[in-house]
């Protein structure tokens, strides 16, 4: 809301609005991947990766 005002306001072509739009989206995106490995992470006292109905072997 606030790009579209600025544009609004100082009189920008409309290209200005769509590029600022992409530039987030993409800043956004990269934000999210960079969260996204370090979530995946194991915690030091965490158990075995096991899912639903695999069976331990043993």
């Amino acid at each position: 809301m606030i790009a579209i005002a600025a544009v609004f306001y100082f009189r920008l072509p409309w290209w200005v609005l769509l590029a600022l739009t992409g530039l987030v989206m993409v800043l956004g995106g990269l934000e999210l991947f960079r969260r996204s490995s370090t979530w995946k992470r194991k915690r030091k006292n965490d158990e075995m990766d096991t899912q639903p109905g695999d069976f331990a072997a043993g």
